[in-house]
């Protein structure tokens, strides 16, 4: 599982290094940070993924100190992560149209609100101590890209 950290935690700092091109308006910047905030959430879904099955093969082993992800939890995380990709797209045509930096700052918002959620619920739901530290290492992780798009969008 702290393979799962680690690579969320990367991803973010490569979204951070990447940036957005000089060239683009303000919102076109805002809705580059928000694409760029699935970079960790993919990150960590692959990872939680990896984790999921070698532990699954480790337990078929029988080998002792198996990091075993749970199927309810490995499916309420996965079931969790396709929430956020489609908050992404939603929050990417609502970002892009929006008229105002106002306007796309209250996106942002919405979308932060829902990571925020899903946050609280993996914490509620998740059996697996790692498994809920991870999944929320990863929206702490999304939600900081996501809060991006304020510093760049201003006041």
């Amino acid at each position: 599982m702290k393979r799962i950290a680690t690579l969320a935690s990367l991803a973010l700092a490569t979204v951070m290094l990447v940036g957005c091109p000089a060239n683009q308006t303000q919102l076109q910047k805002a809705a580059t940070a928000s694409e760029q905030a699935m970079v960790v959430v993919q990150g960590f879904q692959l990872g939680e993924i990896q984790a999921y099955n070698q532990g699954k093969a480790c337990a078929k082993a029988g080998s002792a100190g198996c990091v075993v992800i749970s199927d309810e939890d490995h499916l309420f995380v996965q079931q969790s992560v396709e929430t956020v990709y489609r908050l992404d797209e939603t929050t990417n045509t609502c970002i892009a149209s929006a008229g105002t930096t106002a306007a796309a700052v209250t996106c942002a918002n919405s979308a932060i609100a829902t990571i925020t959620q899903l946050q609280a619920d993996g914490a509620t739901h998740l059996k697996s101590a790692s498994a809920k530290q991870d999944f929320s290492l990863a929206m702490i992780g999304a939600k900081t890209a996501l809060n991006v798009i304020s510093t760049i969008l201003g006041p």
